[in-house]
């Protein structure tokens, strides 16, 4: 299992990971994705807008030659432009928010490739109305036939 965080650039103390459950998969197995959120301040909070759930977040794959992964059908069906809560939610000082996603359920990654995903999400900071997008560092994986479980040939007799 990866347990290696590729953390972004800390933009105002705000700092965002992402890490893989692993570095290999199978067309057809689930990749999980972990996000982390955190604030690095020792004394300010910083208010996020909306919930912590994966519609806040701009989660891009790549195939190898950097063209993007096109979303699943699950994940084009839902209306992101439907208004979900934007109620100011702070994110005390020195916490860590954590998100895992299927991603495979989000992307076609069904097709034998290296991959690579990067996240961004905006954060507001303080009371004062400042606000930032934040970028996560990449991460990549494999999709191969060849990660999958080989249960060999029964033949029926």
């Amino acid at each position: 299992m990866a347990t290696f965080i590729e953390w972004g650039d800390s933009v105002d103390n705000a700092q965002l990971g992402v890490v893989l459950s692993a570095e290999n998969y199978a067309p057809w197995a689930e990749v999980a994705l972990t996000i982390y959120l955190k604030n690095n301040s020792a004394t300010d909070e910083i208010n996020l807008a909306g919930q912590f759930v994966w519609t806040d977040f701009a989660i891009n794959v790549f195939y190898s030659d950097q063209s993007p992964v096109p979303r699943s059908a699950f994940a084009k069906s839902i209306d992101l432009s439907e208004s979900f809560s934007r109620i100011l939610q702070p994110l005390a000082a020195g916490e860590i928010l954590t998100l895992t996603l299927p991603l495979n359920r989000l992307f076609d990654l069904t097709i034998e490739d290296d991959y690579e995903v990067v996240v961004s999400r905006n954060v507001q900071f303080g009371d004062n109305g400042k606000t930032a997008d934040i970028l996560s560092g990449r991460t990549g994986f494999t999709v191969a036939e060849e990660f999958g479980v080989d249960f060999g040939r029964q033949d029926i007799l």
